[in-house]
């Protein structure tokens, strides 16, 4: 891996620890469910370094039994396979856990509640870790209910690879996204130039029943996460569940969305008029608190601001309610309001 690549994940490690490490009372600055927040804003940050996985994504196609399926893996050079699969009948994308034990790769589809519902085993799967490609022409194996032990068995043949290395170049390759909702499926648009990282360009957004294409967003340019662009949630705490896309790591600590809202069957998603970071959106007082972190190394320590931003939603739009700006010192400890001049520094870090 590029030296440069490996100095800036150790950088990124020597900022991720000593915040772990900040005291509880103090943590509750950087806002809720801190540090999980902390590590996937981290892990993210990895995948957005420029080549830093080097992941060629696969999709074969074939037969689970008697149902046709599309069967989709992203590989990368840590040694980490993701993996989504969707039935062509219903259009609804199953997410799976990959785990390799004693050299042996087995694909889980897990239920609601997180535990194992299903294993897939391929005995042809042919992983060439010197070249971090998948060989495998045709991929043979067995679905088993974890429950019931009924087997069924799969025979898929590869259908595609997307490549992301820095060589690779191609305009609006479609990729499935793992979340849907009801009544409708997504997929990206993916773009790549030469020396360049991927990029999403836009989003496709399909009928389930009829796989039909009933809305496309373009003119994008949003950072690329494999199968993980499209989140799903209320955004306008109506009951009826809106989706979001990924669209930038600003910066380690601060993750942005671009918020759509659903309006009903047959309509249009439409774009909320949000605009920050970290998101979280609370049902009972129909808001949106958008949470900014800087973080600044001192010799003296660090030094931590965070905007917060809180929207109301008020007559079908998000309206500014209230804003605060509030500066931590590792050093001394100390929590005070924000000067001018910092606020107007971290709102443009």
């Amino acid at each position: 891996m590029d030296k440069i690549i490996m100095n800036n994940i150790k950088q990124m490690v020597n900022n991720l620890t000593p915040l772990l490490s900040i005291n509880k009372e103090n943590r509750a600055l950087l806002g809720r469910n801190n540090n999980m927040k902390i590590i996937r804003f981290f892990v993210l940050s990895l995948f957005s370094i420029p080549f830093f996985t080097y992941a060629n994504i696969y999709l074969y196609s074939g037969f689970l039994g008697k149902n046709k399926i599309s069967f989709y893996i992203d590989l990368n050079n840590n040694l980490d396979i993701n993996a989504i699969y969707v039935y062509e009948k219903y259009h609804t994308p199953i997410s799976l856990n990959v785990i390799k034990m004693n050299k042996q790769w087995y694909f889980y589809e897990l239920n609601n509640d997180g535990t194992n519902k299903a294993v897939i085993n391929f005995n042809n799967l042919i992983f060439d870790e010197e070249s971090l490609a998948l060989k495998s022409l045709v991929l043979d194996g067995v679905w088993q209910d974890l429950t019931t032990d009924k087997t069924i068995k799969i025979h898929l043949a590869k259908k595609q690879e997307i490549k992301l290395d820095e060589n690779a170049e191609y305009k609006s390759v479609e990729l499935l996204q793992s979340n849907s909702l009801d009544d409708v499926y997504f997929s990206t648009l993916v773009s790549k130039n030469q020396k360049h990282p991927p990029v999403i360009t836009g989003i496709n957004i399909y009928d389930k029943k009829s796989n039909i294409l009933i809305q496309q967003i373009d003119g994008l340019h949003y950072d690329f996460n494999n199968f993980y662009n499209i989140e799903i949630e209320d955004y306008n705490f109506d009951g009826v569940m809106d989706f979001s896309v990924y669209k930038s790591n600003g910066s380690l600590f601060n993750k942005e969305y671009v918020y759509y809202i659903n309006e009903g069957k047959h309509s249009q998603f439409k774009k909320l008029n949000l605009f920050g970071y970290n998101f979280s959106f609370d049902d009972k007082n129909k808001t949106a608190v958008s949470e900014k972190n800087c973080i600044e190394d001192k010799t003296t320590g660090r030094i931590i601001t965070l905007i917060k931003i809180t929207y109301s939603y008020i007559n079908n739009e998000y309206k500014k309610s209230t804003s605060s700006c509030n500066v931590y010192n590792e050093n001394n400890n100390s929590n005070l309001k924000c000067s001018t001049e910092i606020w107007q520094w971290c709102s443009q870090y």
